[in-house]
């Protein structure tokens, strides 16, 4: 009998942008201070207000959190459950999808990444596949992430933020 082994491994693989979470912030005050002055001025200017309507565009910008790299955040998101019942968890889950006419699996093994976006209450959120495996098995992955376990959010300055993870992908069919 043929079995189908994957894993998927939790591990500190992220994309980093470089910038640490104060440095983001001392930046986000200094645009506040010239933002402040600028509408001092144009208040100084003009007093009459007009009431344009916002586009969606403004309005989505306004709603979306941003959502931070590993490498910004002082506390790191990471799940509830230890890398064994992870992989116990996800091996339960996975619902290898390619099958012959016979119901017998094609034998596909590969590597892959995936990113996941947490909210700031440890929820997945979204999944993105970086690097596929094939397609009816990235969208299985797909799936199977969706379904985690909430993680424990990752933190800047004591205070939950949404954040993105990077995890690798591999299938081997033994």
């Amino acid at each position: 009998m043929r079995y189908i082994l994957f894993l998927f491994v939790l591990s500190c693989c992220c994309s980093c942008s470089g910038h640490s979470a104060k440095e983001t912030a001392e930046t986000s005050k200094a645009e506040v201070s010239k933002a402040d002055k600028t509408e001092m001025t144009k208040a100084d200017e003009s007093e009459v207000e007009t009431n344009t309507p916002e586009t969606l565009q403004d309005v989505s910008k306004k709603d979306t959190p941003r959502i931070y790299e590993q490498s910004e955040v002082d506390e790191v998101a990471f799940c509830s459950l230890h890398n064994y019942e992870l992989v116990e968890y996800y091996m339960k889950q996975f619902k290898y999808p390619l099958l012959d006419s016979k119901g017998e699996p094609i034998p596909i093994n590969g590597k892959g990444e995936a990113d996941f976006v947490l909210d700031d209450k440890g929820n997945v959120i979204d999944v993105i596949i970086v690097k596929g495996i094939q397609p009816e098995i990235d969208k299985e992955f797909v799936r199977v992430l969706k379904l985690v376990p909430p993680f424990r959010p990752a933190k800047v300055d004591g205070k939950n933020v949404y954040s993105k993870y990077r995890v690798p992908l591999n299938v081997v069919f033994k």
